[in-house]
């Protein structure tokens, strides 16, 4: 039994490396990466005021693309990040952030009322001394919206 699994490994040895290195890779380099973009969202990015200020502000194309296709590959990292040591939701948080698509404004705000994406969040918030996200109280959509330091 242990003669299997020994040639097993030993079979494997370039993939198990190499996908060693992409999870240690990912890791570390989210645990730079993400707090940095974390604590450069506004404190009402969230409210509604703040998305009316947001939506009319002009990009440059060259910035939009550079930052939906760092979005994608923050995207995918949380997702492996899912099955892989690291900050999967952050991560996912981060890169839907970024991007941009129908819709995404209702998706952000059902991941911020996740107790525990914004806890992790407001975290790394605090310790470098940003205020807490402002949030909606309740869905955009039911025309009682508030401000909140934190989600129900």
């Amino acid at each position: 039994m242990v003669s299997w699994f020994s040639d097993l490994l030993h079979s494997y040895s370039g993939l198990i490396i190499t996908m060693s290195t992409v999870s240690l890779v990912t890791f570390a380099g989210t645990l730079l990466v993400l707090p940095i973009l974390l604590i450069q969202i506004p404190e009402e990015y969230f409210l509604e005021s703040h998305r009316k200020k947001d939506s009319s502000r002009k990009i440059n194309i060259l910035f939009y693309l550079a930052k939906n296709l760092l979005g994608i590959l923050f995207l995918l990292m949380g997702f492996i990040m899912l099955f892989i040591p690291g900050q999967g939701l952050l991560t996912i948080f981060a890169g839907l952030w970024m991007m941009d698509f129908p819709g995404k404004r209702v998706l952000e705000i059902k991941l911020i009322q996740k107790r525990s994406i914004y806890k992790g969040i407001d975290y790394i918030r605090r310790k470098a001394g940003k205020a807490s996200l402002k949030i909606w109280e309740n869905h955009p959509g039911s025309g009682t919206e508030g401000s909140s330091d934190s989600p129900e």
